[in-house]
């Protein structure tokens, strides 16, 4: 995401999201992207893309993001990753 992304620019950005996703005990979402499973839990964090659209590394000024997913709460201990990749806030720091 952050790759393919980061060095557009342009005026508008639309992101449609639909699938699956999560929300952690302290209430962030994350998206689960097509190739995720049980032993690959690959995921965007919904709040580090905002934070990345809205940072001054980010050319396209504006955005419109409609996200369809659930946000299902499963506990840790059932086997759901808490700890899992911030990946998108690394790239702006």
């Amino acid at each position: 995401m952050t790759n393919f992304l980061s060095p557009k620019s342009g005026d508008l950005l639309y992101i449609f999201w639909a699938g699956h996703g999560l929300i952690t005990s302290e209430r962030e979402r994350r998206l689960l992207c097509a190739d995720t499973n049980k032993q690959n839990w690959q995921n965007l964090y919904l709040n580090s893309l905002l934070v990345l659209l809205g940072s001054d590394k980010f050319q396209i000024r504006n955005h419109i993001c409609i996200i369809d997913a659930c946000a299902n709460y499963v506990l840790e201990s059932k086997g759901r990753p808490t700890n899992v990749l911030l990946f998108l806030l690394e790239a702006i720091a």
